[in-house]
């Protein structure tokens, strides 16, 4: 009897032993995240949002993958700072996240001005900065921001698109309004570039972040005189929202005017700017169809409470924040076959060049000798307005007021750049022009 007690007594110890060790070595590779949930001015940013809710979504997923056998991702929400996409005091955050215990990677860091900021002080610790949304050119170099890498393309694909799209539109001269931070520089400078290689003539217009109506208002005034028609728009959505606004008081929300931005507009803009850029274009990474793309917008709609369209460019930065994650686990996987044990920042930052999967969005790697997604195929995006334009302008003011979550805006996909061929394609039948009316294709080039 004492001899089948000691016995049982030995195999529990022995069990508890081994769930004790394999505890001991399962890893849990602990993340910090910077994302933009409002702006500075208070507005909310629902595509920060959607991306964060998207990352955690991607991290529960990534966890239940086993592609990290035992071990697991981690996003603590004291990790998480909203930093408002404000290039002030976003080293300050940064800082104070990169110096917490444990933590390998950095992602989020969405927009551009602070995302240069961020990458350095991210340098400074050997720690990674993933970026699911900034573009700016001056973040390509591999040599100024060593400890960076993102997963969308570069304002060399982005911006140039806009010059791209108004050619077709028959533009031969082009006012770019640009911020004055390092994206909407970089932006501007490969947009003009574009130009010049295309044969237009740029007129460039640069100013800060959050600079109010009436200076706007005054400077398109004057590019209106100058007989201007077609406008690149390179900034923030605060900002491009303004030069709509702008634009409408000028009366140049009408046909015979053209409004290409590189950031899209979304439902939680107030109604006035969204009817004043019906009929602009704006440029988006493809999204390939799919089920899993399909489960994810399931996912997000439950949570959100609304119906989200495949189209919406808030679920676009969903994807793009899921796939974020999906890059830090796969720099992980890579560096475990490798052999690596104790994983830091600095030993993942050389897997992170290294990846190379299929994303939500598409493929992902990084172009060698650059911090770069190597290829990014983009839908040329038309505003239509409103999901149920039927209702009216003041419908959808009241609505903005006492149920947000009830609006939703449309974005078609009027064309495709394939980044493989380097061509444009556009179907006319598609298009909206600003002021609601459709294009006489005999007039386009």
């Amino acid at each position: 009897m004492n001899r089948v007690y000691v016995q049982k007594t030995l195999l529990l110890l022995a069990i508890i032993l081994f769930t004790a060790v394999g505890s001991v070595q399962a890893k849990e590779y602990q993340l910090a995240g910077m994302f933009s949930l409002s702006y500075a001015n208070g507005l909310k940013a629902d595509w920060g949002n959607y991306a964060l809710q998207c990352a955690q979504f991607a991290i529960e997923d990534v966890n239940n993958s086993g592609i990290l056998g035992d071990d697991k991702l981690a996003m603590k929400e004291e990790n998480i700072s909203n930093y408002r996409c404000r290039i002030q005091g976003s080293d300050v955050i940064a800082e104070k996240l990169f110096k917490k215990k444990n933590i390998i990677a950095m992602v989020g860091a969405d927009c551009s001005g602070p995302a240069v900021k961020i990458a350095k002080v991210g340098a400074k610790y050997k720690i990674p900065t993933i970026s699911y949304g900034s573009n700016a050119e001056s973040l390509s170099s591999v040599e100024n921001f060593p400890y960076f890498i993102r997963v969308v393309s570069p304002s060399s694909v982005i911006d140039t698109s806009l010059i791209r799209t108004a050619q077709h539109f028959g533009a031969k001269t082009i006012s770019i309004f640009h911020t004055t931070d390092a994206w909407g520089m970089g932006g501007m400078e490969s947009a003009a570039a574009e130009a010049k290689k295309l044969g237009l003539k740029a007129d460039i217009c640069g100013y800060p972040r959050n600079t109010n109506f009436y200076k706007v208002f005054t400077w398109l005034s004057r590019k209106k005189a100058m007989g201007i028609k077609h406008f690149a728009i390179i900034m923030p959505v605060p900002d491009t929202y303004t030069v709509y606004m702008a634009a409408k008081s000028l009366g140049m929300t009408k046909s015979g005017y053209y409004f290409y931005s590189s950031e899209m507009l979304s439902a939680d803009n107030p109604p006035k700017g969204i009817y004043a850029a019906i009929g602009s274009f704006a440029p988006k990474a493809k999204m390939p169809e799919g089920k899993k793309i399909d489960q994810l917008r399931e996912k997000l709609s439950k949570v959100e409470g609304k119906i989200i369209d495949a189209n919406d460019v808030t679920f676009y930065w969903g994807v793009m924040g899921y796939d974020n994650i999906w890059a830090v686990a796969h720099a992980i996987k890579l560096a475990k076959d490798d052999g690596v044990t104790n994983i830091t920042g600095e030993k993942l930052m050389p897997y992170l060049r290294k990846i190379n999967y299929e994303g939500l969005s598409g493929k992902i790697s990084i172009r060698p000798g650059t911090n770069d997604r190597a290829a990014m195929d983009l839908n040329i995006m038309n505003l239509r307005g409103y999901a149920d334009p039927e209702n009216g302008y003041f419908n959808h003011w009241l609505r903005k007021i006492f149920a947000p979550k009830s609006l939703n805006i449309v974005y078609e996909p009027i064309g495709v750049l394939d980044s493989t061929n380097d061509t444009l394609s556009i179907d006319i039948n598609k298009v909206i022009l600003t002021g609601g009316g459709k294009p006489c294709a005999s007039c386009l080039k």
